[in-house]
């Protein structure tokens, strides 16, 4: 199992053959269905397809692949700096004595995530979002 930039890569490699390519972005969206998308691997499977215009599990085109792949690595690279600005915030806090994240800074994160995945246009507002639980960061 490979890294996420990885299959990326193999995405937009024009040496390899159309197959794997789509392999390698089915790939991509699987390692950040949950995260980035807020749903489960076959909702947001036929979402970037529709997105797209294609079926990604049969007939897509290469730029079908890349357009799906461009989606969802700007998606992806706006929920990781919005996660790691997280992290370097709570460390900062953890510094000074504050052990247990703040209810609302942690209910403000998810709606940045939230926000971020509707304004992307990367999951439409009737996908379920990722269970919410201010003891997991």
């Amino acid at each position: 199992m490979g890294s996420f930039n990885n299959d990326a890569r193999k995405v937009r490699n024009p040496r390899l053959p159309l197959p794997k390519r789509a392999v390698a972005l089915r790939s991509c969206l699987s390692k950040c269905s949950w995260a980035v998308c807020g749903g489960p691997y076959s909702r947001v499977l036929k979402h970037f397809g529709t997105l797209v215009g294609a079926d990604l599990q049969k007939s897509a085109q290469e730029h079908h692949l890349l357009a799906a792949l461009d989606k969802l690595e700007i998606t992806r690279n706006r929920i990781l700096s919005l996660r790691f600005a997280y992290e370097r915030k709570r460390i900062r806090q953890k510094m000074c004595g504050n052990r247990v994240p703040n209810t609302a800074e942690w209910t403000a994160l998810q709606e940045a995530f939230e926000s971020v995945r509707h304004s992307e246009n990367v999951i439409p507002r009737l996908l379920p979002s990722a269970p919410s639980n201010p003891s997991v960061p």
